[in-house]
Order: C-alpha cells, then sequence, then structure tokens
C-alpha cells in the first residue's frame, strides 16, 4: 500500500505538471481572492504589467502568483504537503529586475524530488507563466481563459538566459468551442521560440496566424516558457534543462498590424 501511495502522489504531479491538458469549452475565472491593486496598468491584458502580485494558500503552504484573472503559474506545486512530495519549487518569481517597475516576472526551469518507497525520482518542471488553471484534484491544466476579440499579435518585452542549448518560447492561440465536435477549435495560433542568451528587454511580437475568419472567437491562450520542451500528451516525456531563465514584462494584445 505504500507504494501504492507514493506511486499516486508522484502519477499526479506529474500529469499536473507536464499538461495532460484538457480544454474547457468556456473557461471560468478563478475565484480566488485578489489583493488591493497598488499599481494601476492599462495594458489591455489583466495584469499584463506584472506590477501586481497576491500570497495565495495552497493544500499546506503559500505561494506567490500575479494578481488578476488572467496569468497563472506552477508555483501551486509549492503549496503541496510532504505527504504528496511537496513543497515544489517555484519556478516563477516577483522580480524587481523589470523592463518598467515595479516589477516583472521571472521564469525558470526547475525539478522536484519525488519518493517512491526508498526511490527518490527526479522530475523535471519547465517554468511557465500563462493564461492556465491549474487542477491538482483533476490531474490536469485547463488552459484558455475568456476572449472574444481578434487581435493581430502578442506583444511584450523579455530577457532570457538558456542552460547548455535549452530554448524558452513563447505562444498565443484564439479559441472558439465547436458545439458539433464538442471541442474547442483554434482559430490562430502563433509562436516564437527563443534559442540565444538575450541580456537586456527587447520588445516581442508574436503574429497571430488566423486559419479561420469571421468566427467570434470566446477564449484564448497565452503561454511563456523558460524551457520550450514541454509536452503536452505525454507526462514523462518533458524536456529542458534545470535554470534556463527567461523574464517577462508588459504584455500585451496588439489589435492591428
Amino acid at each position: 500500500m505504500k507504494k501504492l501511495f507514493f506511486l499516486t502522489a508522484i502519477l499526479i504531479l506529474t500529469s499536473v505538471i507536464l499538461f495532460s491538458c484538457k480544454k474547457k469549452p468556456a473557461p471560468e475565472p478563478d475565484p480566488t481572492p485578489q489583493e488591493d491593486t497598488l499599481v494601476s496598468c492599462s495594458l489591455n491584458i489583466d495584469n499584463g504589467c506584472l506590477s501586481n502580485w497576491r500570497t495565495t494558500q495552497g493544500l499546506k503552504y503559500t505561494y506567490p502568483e500575479p494578481c488578476g484573472h488572467f496569468l497563472y503559474t506552477l508555483n501551486e506545486l509549492m503549496g503541496l504537503p510532504e505527504y504528496a512530495s511537496g513543497p515544489g519549487p517555484q519556478t516563477t518569481f516577483k522580480s524587481t529586475d523589470f523592463y518598467v517597475g515595479p516589477y516583472a516576472a521571472m521564469i525558470q526551469s526547475s525539478f522536484i524530488d519525488a519518493k517512491i518507497d526508498t526511490s527518490i525520482v527526479h522530475i523535471f518542471i519547465p517554468g511557465i507563466l500563462g493564461s492556465t488553471t491549474l487542477s491538482i484534484p483533476e490531474q490536469t491544466i485547463y488552459t484558455g481563459k475568456p476572449y472574444t476579440q481578434t487581435p493581430y499579435s502578442f506583444c511584450g518585452y523579455y530577457k532570457y538566459t538558456p542552460v547548455s542549448g535549452d530554448s524558452g518560447c513563447i505562444i498565443a492561440m484564439i479559441h472558439k468551442y465547436n458545439t458539433g465536435t464538442h471541442k474547442r477549435d483554434t482559430l490562430a495560433y502563433g509562436k516564437m521560440v527563443i534559442k540565444n542568451t538575450v541580456s537586456a528587454y527587447t520588445p516581442f511580437e508574436v503574429v497571430m496566424n488566423y486559419s479561420t475568419t469571421g468566427v467570434n472567437p470566446d477564449s484564448c491562450t497565452v503561454l511563456m516558457a523558460s524551457s520550450a520542451g514541454f509536452t503536452l500528451t505525454n507526462v514523462f516525456g518533458c524536456q529542458g534543462q534545470i535554470g534556463s531563465t527567461l523574464f517577462i514584462d508588459e504584455i500585451f494584445f496588439k489589435m492591428s498590424q
């Protein structure tokens, strides 16, 4: 029974971390209470300035998250108790190394050591910031937040320091739930892979490539990852290097060319 217990715990952790992503037809706002907003943000993404952060209570420990209902991290793993191989690592940090102050997000790949009987399983965890909802009981991450517009591109500022040939990535998608197939269609997609060191804040623009037009979207997904080798289907197949670091600040949707 002991072996089965710890095996169950590690399967929960790995399946949560590495995206066995179920897609909600109509993503719901996160109900977590917000801290008082200290810095106003005029960008068209909720807390796209990344200037406001809150402390959230996990299953046992607290962890930091960006304020608002749009951007989330994998920091919830920090809140896991010891019996579930917690506390997990912090992979997204409130950083004073910003493009526009007072804060930016520092996203860093890390790992967790999970115990199965007398063995230790070393699991790589990419740092991820995005429009996601982590569900430990359901062993998954829901992607997408409510959104009804058709932007031209996803923009912001970044710095990147890879480890041992690692790559980071920035992804943006626009979705519409298909009532016929009962699945979410991707109307537009854009991706930027970052392979080299970028030591000073640099603007990025991920242009949305629309495969379908004339359809009103209902949700969008943005993902910013310090290691691009995460997988959506194989929970044990994530690849990357511990310590690869991506800084993100001042993100927004550009509505026209």
